[in-house]
């Protein structure tokens, strides 16, 4: 119950602070974040890479961001499928989306590879970092091996 209370007051002193904070919806516009790197394993059958996609505060408008995959030493159609062309929309209001690519299954012995996820064209809101790096692990289940090293000493 205290928890709870805390918790409440707390949502409430927020939005209180966000409010008074606001002068103008044109003037404070939100900021997009993303995480700065995101592992994903390959061996996986049906593996997905989840990038999550925030405003820094809700917004009265909606707020939109292309995006779409680029190759580092990940190649598309072989180790991710591409994204030419997506966007995200966030409706007012929303503060939270969600990219998600298709991670291609390889159980080839090979080391980690990256592609990069690029944001693009911010429609009212700020882009302070638009290059996500996408880590898929070679975790290579076929080879994994139990070794039993208890000291008994």
């Amino acid at each position: 119950m205290r928890r709870s209370c805390i918790l409440y007051y707390t949502l409430i002193l927020l939005a209180v602070i966000s409010s008074s904070c606001k002068k103008n919806s044109d003037n404070l516009k939100p900021e997009i974040s993303i995480n700065n790197t995101v592992e994903v394993a390959e061996d996986v059958s049906g593996s997905m890479a989840e990038l999550y996609v925030y405003l820094s505060t809700t917004f009265d408008k909606e707020v939109s961001i292309n995006y779409s995959t680029e190759d580092s030493t990940a190649v598309a159609g072989k180790d991710y499928k591409e994204v030419k062309s997506g966007q995200l929309i966030f409706q007012p209001g929303e503060v939270l989306k969600t990219i998600k690519i298709n991670i291609l299954s390889d159980t080839a012995q090979k080391q980690n590879v990256v592609f990069k996820v690029v944001l693009s064209k911010p429609v009212n809101c700020f882009l302070p970092r638009s290059v996500l790096k996408v880590r898929i692990l070679n975790v290579d289940y076929s080879r994994l091996i139990w070794n039993d090293e208890f000291n008994t000493g």
